[in-house]
């Protein structure tokens, strides 16, 4: 079993499914509607980074007709805190990605926008939340990307601790 089978779990089967037949050529491309320049950077960031550790290149393409579709809606920070995490990001079986985004209004820089584009990303690629549990209590947002429990330290750490970490 890979070091990260925690993020393998049933939770997401369906996504899985669908995004290995996307890979089945070696190219995925992908797409955002309504992202900010900032997001699109960090969607961009996490697809290179994961393309140096898997057989699969990534691709940006226009519209929406590629196999992954990021739909960015903004929220104010009042519709973020009376939503639940769960619904910050959305992933269909068929590679649409609906990130409800506070535009940097929850914390300095971002950090929690950064981090939504980022797990969404791991989403709509088939990985899960740590045992299918977003707030798995082995689990913070110091080691795996994927999980919903925030530690307030934010210390800095590389992108693959923090996607593929298990505590």
């Amino acid at each position: 079993m890979p070091a990260f089978d925690y993020l393998l779990s049933q939770g997401n089967l369906t996504e899985r499914t669908y995004i290995k037949q996307a890979a089945s050529d070696g190219l995925i491309s992908y797409s955002t509607t309504g992202a900010d320049k900032y997001t699109n950077q960090w969607i961009d960031r996490y697809f290179e980074y994961i393309a140096k550790i898997v057989n699969v290149s990534f691709e940006r393409s226009a519209g929406t007709s590629s196999e992954l579709t990021f739909e960015c809606k903004p929220i104010t920070s009042e519709q973020w805190r009376l939503s639940s995490q769960i619904e910050h990001s959305r992933i269909s079986a068929t590679g649409k990605i609906e990130l409800n985004q506070a535009h940097g209004q929850i914390q300095y820089g971002g950090v929690t926008d950064i981090r939504l584009a980022g797990r969404s990303v791991a989403l709509g690629l088939g990985l899960s939340y740590p045992n299918d549990e977003p707030w798995n209590s082995l689990y913070n947002s110091d080691n795996t990307i994927m999980s919903l429990n925030t530690n307030t330290t934010y210390t800095k750490g590389d992108l693959g601790r923090s996607f593929f970490s298990n505590g």
